[in-house]
Formats: C-alpha cells, structure tokens, sequence
C-alpha cells in the first residue's frame, strides 16, 4: 500500500472541502456533528484502513486517487436505509466533489479508535470554522 506524503492543506482547500462534506450531510444523513477531522490520503489507503479488517476485499489494481477524508463523529443515520452511526466518513475528490461515504464499519468502534495519522495529516476543524494540525 503506497503512503501519501504528509501535506498541509491550504487553509482555503479545508473550507472548500469541509463544505463538499457538510452538503453531502445536509442532504443525505440526519444528525449534526460533534467533532470533525480532515486528512489527505489516497482512496484506496483510506477504504483499506477505515473500513477494511479481516476478509475485507482488496481492489486490483489498488485506487492510488488522492482523497480528503473528511471524518463527523456525532450521532448519524442514513434517511434512506435508516442505518445509524457515531461517526461519519466521507470522501471529497481534490475538485471538491464527494466520492463517497462511510458509517460504521464492521467493527463499530473501529474509527473512534483508530489514530487517523495512519493516513496522513490529520487537520481537526472546531465546529466554528477554525483549523488546527
């Protein structure tokens, strides 16, 4: 599994970012968020590390496509299956598009657990607006 440098992400990308998620939320997911972190990774680093595990499949050729992901916790559920979650993955393409979305892997306490340095940079976003590293 190929790594992404760590990178800074320009202050004006995480707003552009942080927006792309919050309107997928807005429109597909109930509930509001009580934190919110963004790292920059590849798509295939991410799926294998948030919600691979055991027997998950593997993708050949790996996704090498850059990706923010963008990680609410909070309380979630999906208005059209009604799945629920305390947390909330989505991914944002470098255009500012979302690629796709994530909620409570096999091992539900997985992504509170997991230390998202794995994946890269990881920028925590106050529900204000204000980043920090």
């Amino acid at each position: 599994m190929a790594q992404v440098p760590r990178k800074d992400i320009p202050p004006e990308d995480l707003a552009r970012v942080r927006q792309a998620a919050e309107d997928y939320l807005r429109s597909n997911i109930d509930g509001s968020p009580s934190s919110i972190r963004v790292v920059f990774t590849t798509h295939e680093i991410a799926r294998t590390v948030i919600s691979g595990g055991p027997g998950a499949p593997t993708l050949d050729p790996p996704d090498e496509r850059p990706v923010y992901v963008v990680v609410f916790e909070g309380d979630f559920r999906t208005r059209t299956s009604g799945r629920r979650g305390c947390w909330l993955a989505v991914d944002v393409t470098p255009a500012f598009g979302v690629l796709g979305y994530r909620l409570a892997p096999p091992e539900a306490e997985r992504i509170v657990n997991l230390d998202l340095n794995e994946l890269g940079r990881v920028h925590s976003i106050d529900l204000d607006g204000r980043s920090d590293t």
